[in-house]
């Protein structure tokens, strides 16, 4: 019988497929718990369709022209199309705080996923993309970069920035965009 010291017992203890299995193990489990997650859907419009997706593909989405909401639109009710989502104590997952109180839900909290979409804010100095993208960052005391309206009409400009509006992509030196 051989003497082994407690290092040496506790080295050979762990050997190389007993990592391999933990490994395994945490992935496969950590996969399994993000599968079984409900996902946060967000109502949208894409090409004249109403269709539910993930919070997650919402942005691509936007980039390529869909809107936020129904296709139908909400009646009396006038939400920006900003996208910054909430989630509801109903569960429900919203594009803003607006369309989530024309629902009657408050108390909803902020997913801090936002669009890339070029809508500037300049917050003490420092310019974020976006409102969302400035809340995300903790600034505050927010201003827009320019007096343009919030309407959503999406256009891409040459350098392949897509703007909220051709007002937007004006105020930021683009003139050659099209409408997405």
């Amino acid at each position: 019988m051989s003497r082994l010291s407690i290092n040496e017992t506790s080295r050979r203890v762990h050997s190389p497929a007993q990592w391999i299995a933990v490994a395994t193990f945490l992935v496969f489990g950590l996969s399994a718990a993000t599968a079984s997650a409900a996902p946060q859907l967000i109502e949208i419009c894409q090409k004249g369709h109403t269709i539910r997706v993930d919070v997650h593909a919402v942005p691509a989405l936007l980039e390529q022209g869909a809107r936020l909401g129904s296709c139908e639109g909400e009646v009396g009710c006038s939400c920006s199309f900003e996208f910054d989502p909430v989630t509801c104590s109903n569960g429900k997952t919203y594009a803003n705080e607006c369309f989530a109180t024309c629902d009657g839900q408050s108390g909803c909290e902020h997913l801090g996923v936002c669009s890339n979409i070029w809508n500037p804010v300049t917050c003490n100095g420092v310019t974020y993309a976006n409102a969302c993208q400035a809340r995300v960052a903790g600034a505050t005391d927010c201003a827009p970069q320019c007096a343009c309206p919030l309407d959503y009409a999406p256009v891409r400009c040459d350098d392949g920035t897509v703007y909220i509006n051709a007002c937007v992509a004006n105020c930021n030196g683009h003139t050659n965009c099209t409408p997405l």
